[in-house]
């Protein structure tokens, strides 16, 4: 009876407050705007309360509200578990009530917010072994993604979420063992000795890899012998009869080829007739014969052997001299012109004795040098043998030296001097162009420096066309490569030097640079769609690298008239950043 009391009252009180609030026209509670609202995140109607305001307690009876998001075309309420995604839409409506009559929500009144994204970035990264992420203060060991959410941080207030791809190699160790005889060369070098050796290398994922090896070194032997034996001796049961180096080979007990050497010396006993005929003289076992004679001696001879030995000698008497000379080049000697040399007489005569009375040219010839030096150089050259500088083509003697053996002699050098500067070696310049992956590669210039050729390879592999001072990198030069340029003097392209640089390149596909009508009859349009940087000059070149149109500009569109013959040319715009942005363009 209480409860069906309070009831009525209720409802009395509900009926009252509906007259009064039709009566008095209540005010609504008004809608706030909707604060930024990110993708992700789970929301329910509570987190909306606030956007309402203008409320009381009687005005609070008379409505309800609620929110939607909308995907699509289609508005759904929002509860515990609805998660936004990026280009949701988010609204909050009102329903008015009547006594106890509700009427419709009303749309008119409701405010709509799109969804903000996240702020997502990737870091790709090969490492060796372990991996250190400042921003989480963590170290990785295994290869995986791993993320970090920096709340926030964004221009709508969403949240940057950074994922970094680890990819993780590791180090390699091996221990192979061997046993050798004598020495082993490994890698390089030579080992005679046991020990554990280590060589430090890198292994096909690029990280340290260390090779220890286990090394037993047995050792060879070779035991060297020398005899001397009159008429034979017997090594290793073989009779040997002749002077000369034996070997026998055979494994030690280490198990190792081995070899012993003999040094055999055989000397022979003798029992000879020696006939001799000689001219003034005759010395034989120390004793000087200058007489006809015959004479014997037993004894033994100079290895200790026996040996005897007759000698019929008969003696007979000459005269003779020696004209002894050392020239250079030729002599004139009695009338004969030698330029070699030689011991040849040419005087002579013969006694009644038979024996030769005879003047002997004993003539050295020593020769001067008369060396020719070929030379082709760009600047200038230095020539060692006389320590000047030629600066100019021509032919130049050396001042008269003494050669290796003492003769004098003249050196020519034939110099061919192109004049031409060669440029110098320098470091390559990448630029990002604002993408932060390299997108052109320069050979640097200082201001007022002389035009150059130019040619651009790729691994020493020529790269057609790239003739500029620059080469804008394309989708056939993503990965690892080494880009060098041959730089010249553009009047003598042999005196050139060459510039390289190691570098991995992602080549955007973003262009900068928009140019309208493109291709047509040599006016143009261009603009550069960046706000941070402005045009500074304009150069247009041809397909062979020369330049043939330039001007200079201050702001970010420009107005080409030019009268360019027909074809293919590479527009280059440099900025007041000193980024150099490209375009080919096509002439009708």
């Amino acid at each position: 009876m209480k409860r069906t009391k309070i009831i009525l009252l209720l409802m009395l009180s509900f009926l009252a407050l509906g007259k009064t609030a039709t009566a008095q026209n209540p005010v609504w509670p008004d809608i706030n705007p909707l604060p930024p609202i990110c993708e992700g995140n789970n929301y329910s109607q509570s987190d909306y309360n606030y956007c309402l305001h203008n409320v009381d307690s009687i005005r609070a009876f008379f409505y309800y509200y609620k929110t939607q998001y909308k995907r699509s075309s289609s508005w759904i309420d929002i509860d515990n578990t609805t998660s936004l995604s990026n280009g949701d839409s988010v609204r909050i409506i009102i329903r008015k009530k009547i006594t106890l009559v509700s009427a419709t929500y009303d749309t008119s009144n409701s405010t709509v917010v799109i969804i903000n994204p996240h702020s997502n970035v990737y870091i790709d990264t090969t490492v060796c072994n372990i991996f250190y992420w400042s921003r989480t203060g963590g170290t990785y060991t295994g290869t995986g993604n791993y993320r970090y959410t920096q709340p926030g941080v964004t221009i709508n207030g969403c949240d940057s979420i950074y994922t970094l791809r680890l990819v993780v190699n590791h180090s390699t160790r091996a221990y192979p063992s061997d046993n050798v005889c004598d020495s082993l060369v490994w890698h390089g070098t030579t080992y005679r000795t046991d020990g554990n050796y280590t060589w430090d290398t890198t292994n096909v994922a690029g990280c340290d890899s260390t090779v220890t090896l286990h090394l037993t070194v047995s050792y060879s032997t070779h035991n060297s012998f020398t005899e001397t034996a009159c008429d034979s001796y017997t090594w290793h049961s073989i009779p040997r009869t002749s002077s000369a180096v034996y070997t026998y080979g055979y494994t030690n007990l280490a198990g190792c080829p081995s070899v012993d050497t003999l040094h055999l010396t055989i000397h022979y006993s003798s029992a000879t007739t020696l006939t001799e005929t000689a001219c003034d003289r005759y010395v034989w076992n120390d004793s000087i014969y200058t007489r006809s004679t015959i004479t014997s001696v037993t004894t033994f001879n100079s290895h200790g052997c026996d040996s005897t030995i007759t000698l019929h000698l008969t003696v007979n008497y000459s005269s003779t001299a020696t004209d002894v000379h050392d020239v250079c080049d030729s002599l004139r000697w009695h009338g004969v012109l030698y330029r070699t040399s030689t011991t040849l007489p040419t005087y002579s005569t013969t006694n009644a004795a038979g024996c030769d009375s005879t003047v002997t040219l004993d003539l050295t010839v020593r020769y001067a040098t008369h060396e020719h030096l070929f030379m082709t150089t760009c600047e200038s050259y230095t020539w060692e043998r006389t320590g000047q500088v030629y600066t100019m083509s021509g032919l130049y003697p050396s001042d008269t030296y003494t050669n290796d053996v003492g003769c004098p002699s003249i050196d020519t050098l034939h110099l061919v001097v192109y004049g031409a500067t060669i440029p110098e070696q320098r470091e390559l310049v990448v630029k990002n162009l604002g993408t932060g992956s390299p997108q052109m590669i320069i050979y640097p210039r200082t201001a007022g420096e002389k035009e150059y050729a130019y040619q651009w390879y790729r691994d020493s592999n020529l790269i057609e066309g790239a003739q500029l001072q620059y080469y804008r990198f394309g989708k056939e030069d993503k990965g690892k490569h080494t880009f060098s340029v041959y730089v010249s003097p553009i009047e003598q392209k042999l005196c050139g030097s060459t510039s390289s640089l190691r570098l991995t390149v992602k080549p955007s596909v973003k262009s900068f640079l928009a140019v309208s009508p493109n291709p047509n009859y040599g006016n143009f349009e261009l603009s550069l769609l960046l706000d941070d940087e402005h045009i500074r000059e304009i150069d247009i070149y041809a397909q062979t690298g020369s330049k043939v149109y330039e001007t200079t500009r201050q702001d970010n569109m420009a107005y080409l008239q030019t009268s360019l013959p027909a074809g293919i040319y590479t527009l280059c715009v440099t900025t007041d950043r000193g980024n150099i942005y490209t375009q080919k363009i096509i002439v009708k």
